[in-house]
């Protein structure tokens, strides 16, 4: 098989606007024009209002290319896009190959076989015209009768209607991101000039057979039974006499084989002795294995396929208990505790997110926060190869909603179809990789339509939304995946508009906090089964924000800052909750840091009462939304868009630590609590003390413990006795036999604005070590709190950050930059600060 890349520079117009520009493929039209200078960046400012123009227009791509005589005698030939966003008609030499209308979905066209030939030798030209995706909305929303639409339905900051096209939701705009419905060649495309035969379709199943004594402390397999189901493409001649070849390959060394007849479907068993498993990167090496299966054909090798893939054992554990119904996964068969974030695309011009190499670098931080799993919204896409590959090969479980959230979907014929062969195509591109633990069907649709009101005004799409979730989706699972489970929505308690709400069956998203503006504690008095949402929002970084906001409009509510938020009263909501907890500074750069600490202390509060929570898999899982963003906003991210870490992230690089120790303070005293996740019980000594806020040791008290594996057990609790709140707080500590620290925290007993702080005299220097690499020595002469360490000139990520330190405390970090000055004029260059320069 040949294939002719047809990605790289393309042409791009608008005839009625006498636009022509040069447009880079894979690639969408905003980002063409904007690389192009035909319009300001939609990221700056108040830019996005003025190129809503764009996606009202119709826009042609278009190209040429060679192809010679041999290749045109060589077989069949197809063009294939892997992705067009979304409503095309595709013309190679001025001939209709026909159209798209689904974004999720890979389009192939025949452009030559044994009955038409509609290449030349030579120059041929193929073009692609990207009709409006709203105006199609428009049409498809007045078939039904939705020509005017009630107010109340409409989202100030969303176009109305994404739901009746197959299109990312999120393009339309979302509470956190902009309207910029993208349209374009989205991901890549090739002219492929078929062989003979061509293998489709691989499927890999795995079966452990674990070693004798199997528990839940990572067990390690015997055997494992291999099965490999593939079709052979022959472009309609027979197969004759063709042959398989089958290696199974660890670290390019073949571990085992097999060969036999070509047949049109194929299914090949083995079995692999002492196979190694995949695990993720918690709980040990995530291994990987590659299958490769060669096509012979009178002794010759014609055509090669591989792929990789790993030995693992994924559950949903649905058992019944005291409390209702566990929901869990179960990994080789050990219980994980699912620490993780949602994932929305890294960019609202999703190949420029890939160009940037914006996945690669959101994934790292996630592995750098001890988070063991993602999930994949539906309201982005079903994301690239390389996105899975990186998970696979990282130990990263990934949790994939399919591409539905929060709107009810029109019930037209042909939008069904569009859905199945999604689901289908999507299923089978993705069903290999060993880090996908779970499919689920929609974001909050099922929460909907039993507490939004969708009844009440579309009562006619309910149908559909059974249908969809409950008999088509699952049934496709069923079909082309086979082992992976299944679930119909998120959250939910199971599907048929059974209480999706439940906080004892199935899993929960919890918006009490934020939304509805409850306190911080309210998430202890939500005993989830499993938490795959909640969140609350900060502002990025003072450096992020002066990206697109000039200096004059950095203030809250300024019309700039305010067109970058689009939570409504989302900006009043981030200081208000600041407010319960903190004095508010007058300057607007210190304001963003408080918030940031007020939204990491708000996730703190949930994550460590859920962990506790984790005995009897009472609850099994943390996923807070969200992890990134696609543009530089006020949200719910603790990464923003250039890939600063907000406070939140730090925290969550503490609050996911493996081995946790966290404080569960009440009005009389704190409990000392250590979860271990691992699969093994560890001896630790606890270190905890009370201080007082000027800095006077009150109680102090070392314990020797053993932290029980895939646990949560409360060891200390210190009494405040006569001290009040207002004056303490609670340090506390886990050291291993080396004397080395594997988790430590801090707890406050009422707001920070209730303190009496003192100056706690923080001090600090730099050392080089080499390469970049430097270390940072913070000393704290009294007690230091949410102490932080920045640069106005730097990027820089520490190893911790916003943390509070005793008295006499020094703590050593490293980091790396780029600089390359020396250590005293590196210094001049970062500033560490705590809450009292904050407030002072």
């Amino acid at each position: 098989m040949k294939k002719i890349d047809l990605n790289g520079v393309w042409k791009i117009s608008q005839p009625e606007k006498r636009i022509t520009a040069y447009a880079s493929v894979p690639g969408g039209v905003y980002e063409s024009l904007l690389e192009n200078k035909i319009i300001e960046d939609p990221f700056y400012g108040k830019n996005e209002a003025e190129v809503q123009w764009v996606h009202e227009c119709d826009w042609i791509y278009e190209r040429n290319f060679t192809i010679n005589e041999k290749d045109l005698e060589s077989g069949d030939i197809s063009l294939i896009f892997h992705g067009l966003d979304t409503f095309t008609e595709i013309c190679l030499n001025s001939n209709l190959l026909g159209e798209s209308s689904d974004m999720h979905l890979a389009y192939e066209f025949t452009c030559k076989n044994d009955k038409i030939c509609l290449l030349k030798p030579g120059e041929n030209t193929v073009s692609v015209r990207f009709k409006s995706p709203t105006a199609e909305v428009k049409n498809r929303l007045k078939s039904i009768g939705f020509e005017q639409v009630d107010e109340s339905l409409k989202q100030p900051y969303a176009i109305f209607g994404v739901e009746s096209i197959r299109k990312s939701y999120y393009s339309f705009g979302w509470d956190w991101g902009p309207k910029l419905p993208e349209m374009g060649i989205w991901r890549k495309v090739e002219l492929v000039i078929g062989d003979t035969v061509a293998i489709k379709n691989l499927k890999i199943d795995t079966e452990i057979v674990f070693k004798s004594g199997n528990t839940d402390r990572k067990p390690e397999a015997s055997s494992a039974g291999l099965r490999f189901e593939f079709d052979a493409a022959t472009n309609g001649i027979g197969l004759g006499y063709t042959t398989y070849e089958l290696f199974v390959k660890k670290d390019s060394k073949v571990i085992c084989e097999k060969n036999g007849k070509l047949e049109s479907e194929n299914v090949v068993e083995i079995v692999m002795e002492n196979p190694c498993l995949w695990w993720t990167h918690d709980f040990g090496k995530p291994e990987m294995y590659e299958v490769e299966i060669n096509v012979c054909s009178s002794g010759k090798r014609v055509y090669i396929h591989s792929e990789k893939f790993g030995v693992r054992k994924i559950e949903l554990v649905r058992d019944t208990d005291k409390w209702g119904e566990t929901f869990y996964f179960r990994l080789n068969g050990v219980p994980v505790f699912a620490k993780g974030a949602n994932w929305i695309p890294s960019d609202s011009f999703i190949p420029r997110g890939r160009k940037n190499k914006l996945t690669e670098k959101v994934l790292k931080d996630a592995i750098k926060a001890n988070m063991n799993m993602i999930r994949v919204w539906g309201g982005g896409i079903y994301e690239d190869d390389e996105f899975y590959d990186f998970c696979d090969e990282n130990g990263l479980l990934v949790w994939q909603d399919f591409a539905f959230a929060c709107k009810p979907t029109p019930d037209f014929d042909f939008l069904i179809e569009n859905i199945k062969k999604e689901a289908e195509y999507n299923v089978k591109r993705l069903r290999n990789h060993p880090s996908l633990a779970v499919w689920i069907g929609n974001n909050e649709m099922e929460e909907g339509w039993v507490y939004w009101g969708f009844e009440e005004y579309v009562p006619q799409f309910k149908a559909t939304y059974t249908d969809i979730f409950e008999n088509i989706l699952p049934d496709i699972i069923s079909k082309f995946d086979g082992k992976r489970p299944y679930w119909p929505s998120s959250p939910s308690s199971g599907g048929d508009f059974e209480n999706p709400r439940s906080p004892d069956k199935g899993d929960s998203h919890y918006w009490m906090v934020w939304h509805a503006m409850y306190p911080f504690k309210s998430y202890r008095e939500f005993d989830s089964r499993f938490m795959s949402e909640f969140g609350f929002e900060s502002f990025p970084s003072i450096k992020t924000l002066k990206m697109f906001c000039p200096d004059e409009q950095l203030y809250m509510d300024s019309d700039i800052m305010e067109s970058h938020q689009k939570n409504p009263a989302g900006n009043g909501k981030i200081l208000d909750y600041m407010k319960q907890r903190f004095s508010i500074p007058e300057s607007f750069e210190k304001q963003v840091i408080i918030s940031q600490i007020t939204q990491a202390e708000a996730m703190e509060y949930g994550v460590e009462h859920w962990r506790r929570n984790r005995n009897e898999y009472h609850c099994m899982g943390s996923l807070y939304w969200q992890l990134n963003d696609c543009w530089p906003v006020a949200s719910w991210s603790s990464i923003d868009y250039y890939g600063r870490w907000k406070a939140l992230h730090y925290y969550a690089a503490r609050f996911y630590s493996p081995i946790f120790v966290s404080g569960e303070e009440d009005e009389n005293g704190i409990g000392i609590w250590v979860t271990n996740d691992t699969p093994k019980d560890e001896n630790l000594t606890m270190n905890c003390s009370l201080y007082s806020i000027s800095g006077e040791l009150l109680k102090n008290a070392y314990i020797e413990i053993t932290a029980k594996h895939l646990s949560s057990q409360k060891f200390e609790y210190l009494s405040l006795g006569e001290i009040s709140p207002d004056e303490a707080v609670a340090f506390f500590e886990l050291l291993d036999d080396h004397g080395n620290c594997v988790s430590k925290g801090s707890k406050l007993f009422t707001a920070p604005k209730n303190l009496k702080l003192e100056n706690p005299g923080l001090k600090f220097d730099i050392e080089h070590l080499e390469n970049g690499v430097y270390v940072i020595n913070i000393y704290s002469g009294g007690i230091s709190l949410y102490v932080h360490v920045d640069s106005d000139f730097l990027d820089l990520t520490v190893e911790d950050n916003f943390f509070n330190m005793k008295p006499m405390e020094k703590v050593r970090m490293a980091f790396k930059t780029d600089f390359n000055g020396g250590e005293e004029e590196l210094k001049n260059l970062i500033h560490v600060n705590s809450l009292w320069e904050l407030l002072n």
